[in-house]
């Protein structure tokens, strides 16, 4: 590949825009053996002498890292005499004990995206509730609840959905391990919100088509993907559609044919439903379901848009689970560090048999000795891992509860448990396959209160394959805080 020919200079700027699109899009952060491994896949289509192939690769990554931020600074300086000397610098003025393999980078555009996340956080709310509305309002809720036969909120969903309506901020988070209520409290909080603001307040967002169709099903609101609403909100969309209406109408004006006019009105108002089902409206309050698999510059982009309309945004999900497809996340786990969220902590989705439990009957609902290693989690991996059951409590009405602890990237967390004798679940939402789903693939171990753990197994019972080895804290952490 010559770099003297405009054809080569042409390859080598594009090939430099890939190798630095594709890292930055991929992970928070990079070092310098991603944008150099980049580099040489982008290579492999290009027909180059062999001995120059390394010299170019390097040079792409050279180039696509003048790009990025770099976050390491350096650990020994030079003195101003030895600048030039071969035994102590690299040829750059950097010393050669300084390893430039080990520098991390990020991109400005994703600094950018935290900022403004970061800055959204503490900016103060146009809409939602006070906090003895959204009270007062929920109280309603509960007791409509139990007249028609169905669940209330518990204490922490009633606490989490009043902070849900009545957070001052912009952007706030419900966090909560699987099986926590998330579900059944943005319910509520979604059913308040309609209450007060009318039926198409509430928009939901989630990262795919399936998420999408159970959040509208459990909320009961208007649900897309995030990618759609992007899609639709994209500047070069908005101008086309700007462009479709001024040409449509003037058709409807000018044209004398009256079956040409009608046609005109029908594509007119589908654009105006595409317009209206895909945008953020003012008042509105947006929830973003598992926040920490979005993207951070998406949820950016979804912040500026509610920012402009007069919009709420609320973050549900548990940062200890699935991290962002792209690898660009961490903005979730960054609220719970900060305490800019609201907790839910009490595990109500038990959905085994009792008859998987031995010595369980449906009528004592105490699970035994013999059943703690019968029912599973799932793990990372997609096996089956064994759950602790702590010792239960059992109560007159045949239910029992109890609590964890779990440990994980960002300190411990202590779960209540409660489960029902009766056959459906406590909450009344959907069986699953497990007695309780698993707070988080990056948790590490589950104790018990009396000390029982994940390797307590039956007689006679082959030890259970033990969960994945959780995560490192870097898995959710920004770049910023990287820095």
């Amino acid at each position: 590949m010559s770099r003297t020919g405009k054809n080569g200079l042409q390859l080598e700027r594009e090939l430099v825009d890939l190798s630095y699109r594709n890292v930055s899009k991929g992970r928070t952060t990079w070092k310098k053996t991603n944008v150099r491994a980049e580099a040489e896949r982008l290579l492999r289509s290009v027909r180059i002498d062999p001995e120059q192939r390394i010299i170019v690769a390097n040079r792409i990554a050279d180039l696509a890292l003048a790009r990025c931020v770099k976050f390491t600074p350096g650990r020994y300086r030079i003195p101003q005499d030895a600048k030039d000397s071969p035994t102590l610098t690299n040829g750059n003025g950097v010393s050669v004990f300084d390893d430039d393999k080990l520098d991390l980078y990020t991109s400005q555009e994703i600094l950018d995206a935290e900022h403004y996340m970061i800055g959204q956080a503490g900016k103060p709310a146009v809409t939602g509730f006070t906090v003895d509305e959204a009270r007062i309002w929920l109280q309603g809720w509960n007791e409509q609840a139990r007249r028609n036969g169905g669940y209330p909120l518990a204490a922490d969903q009633f606490e989490a959905a009043v902070y849900a309506l009545s957070n001052p901020r912009m952007v706030g988070a419900v966090i909560g391990p699987a099986g926590t209520g998330k579900t059944t409290t943005m319910r509520a909080v979604a059913d308040a919100w309609r209450a007060k603001y009318g039926p198409d307040s509430v928009l939901g967002l989630a990262t795919s088509r399936r998420a999408v169709g159970e959040l509208r099903n459990s909320i009961g609101c208007n649900s897309i993907t995030i990618a759609k609403l992007l899609y639709h909100n994209d500047i070069d969309q908005i101008e086309r559609h700007r462009r479709d209406i001024a040409v449509l109408d003037q058709q409807i004006r000018s044209t004398p044919d009256p079956v040409q006019r009608l046609a005109c009105r029908m594509r007119l108002s589908r654009i105006l439903a595409e317009e209206s089902t895909y945008s953020i409206r003012p008042n509105q309050l947006v929830i973003i379901d598992e926040a920490g698999m979005v993207d951070t510059r998406h949820m950016a982009q979804i912040s500026r848009m509610a920012e402009l309309m007069g919009a709420k945004v609320t973050l549900t999900g548990d940062p200890l689970q699935l991290d962002s497809v792209s690898g660009v996340g961490g903005m979730l786990g960054w609220m719970e560090r900060h305490g800019m969220y609201q907790m839910l902590s009490s595990l109500w989705r038990f959905t085994s048999k009792a008859d998987k439990w031995d010595g369980d009957p449906t009528a004592e609902g105490t699970p035994s000795a013999d059943g703690k290693a019968r029912d599973g989690r799932r793990s990372n991996s997609g096996k089956a891992a064994t759950a602790p059951i702590p010792k239960a409590s059992p109560h007159a009405n045949g239910s029992c509860n109890g609590t964890w602890t779990t440990t994980g990237s960002t300190g411990e967390r202590t779960c209540n448990w409660r489960r029902s004798p009766t056959s459906s679940a406590s909450n009344g939402r959907t069986r699953a396959k497990a007695p309780c789903s698993s707070p988080a693939p990056g948790i590490r171990s589950g104790t018990s209160t009396d000390g029982s753990s994940s390797n307590d197994v039956p007689k006679g019972k082959a030890k259970p394959t033990p969960p994945k080895p959780s995560r490192s804290a870097t898995a959710w952490t920004s770049a910023e805080e990287t820095r």
